[in-house]
């Protein structure tokens, strides 16, 4: 047997797992004094899970949350923007800091700006509303930042060039749970470091002639795939991903337990 081949794991968030009666009570208990309701609940235990699991690079969010984060928007009404932009500053700091009290370097995972499906028509500037929206965007993003998030992951369920113009940067990662060939290639106009599902390996491997890849993120891969992405790309750029969908607790212990394997090492056959 060779020498077991280890990779890197990273969380892209949840869709945030139905909890037991038991868990929230005794979370209540825990912090009996102090406000909180359901989406607080699953912030704290969807990050706590991985950490405890030994995923490396923890991300509280994802849709269970995504209404929290359009309610921190203020010049909102009935799914209207009406008057002048602004946040909730106060309960998103406490949220983030309540997520980066947990574990240092966590990442957040926020709604890309087209899902909150957002109407323009009421706005005293309907064709200045989308970049005002961009630029609350960025101001929030920078008070996590500030409350000592590592970063935030954008998730899409489409791809918006002025989105990917607006929010590329180094603390900003775009997250698509599926692609195809064309989404695919139009983030990676942007960003260079990309997760995506195995079966996407061929497609990134053709479009590798046309961009620069530093790091592929192998959703909930096998083995088998694990040895496909190392047939175009090293080791250290390879990690393993994930976006939990179902019981988290156990998910992220199989996305660590499925971050490794040992290779066989074929020997030479001897003859006589």
């Amino acid at each position: 047997m060779g020498k077991r081949i280890s990779f890197s794991t990273r969380a892209f968030g949840s869709d945030g797992a139905r909890p037991d009666v038991s868990s929230i009570a005794e979370w209540i208990s825990r912090h009996r004094g102090h406000e909180g309701d359901l989406t607080s609940f699953l912030l704290e235990q969807e990050i706590v899970h991985q950490q405890r699991a030994g995923v490396n690079i923890a991300c509280a969010g994802g849709r269970f949350s995504f209404e929290r984060w359009r309610n921190f928007l203020t010049g909102i009404e009935k799914g209207r923007i009406t008057g002048e932009l602004g946040y909730d500053a106060t309960n998103l700091v406490k949220d983030t800091e309540e997520v980066t009290s947990l574990v240092k370097g966590a990442w957040m995972a926020i709604p890309a700006p087209h899902l909150l499906n957002l109407r323009t028509d009421l706005s005293p500037d309907p064709d200045g509303a989308t970049s005002a929206l961009y630029d609350v965007y960025h101001t929030m993003m920078r008070s996590g930042r500030d409350a000592h998030l590592a970063g935030h992951v954008l998730f899409c369920e489409q791809v918006r060039e002025e989105e990917l113009e607006s929010f590329t940067r180094r603390k900003v990662f775009f997250f698509s749970p599926a692609m195809n060939r064309k989404s695919l290639s139009q983030f990676l106009e942007y960003q260079q470091s990309i997760a995506l599902e195995p079966g996407m390996l061929p497609v990134l491997e053709d479009l590798m002639t046309e961009y620069d890849v530093s790091r592929v993120i192998l959703l909930d891969p096998g083995e088998a795939d694990l040895r496909e992405a190392l047939s175009i790309r090293d080791p250290d750029q390879i990690m393993v991903g994930g976006y939990c969908t179902e019981a988290c607790k156990e998910y992220w212990k199989k996305v660590v337990e499925s971050s490794s394997f040992t290779p066989e090492i074929q020997r030479a056959r001897r003859t006589f």
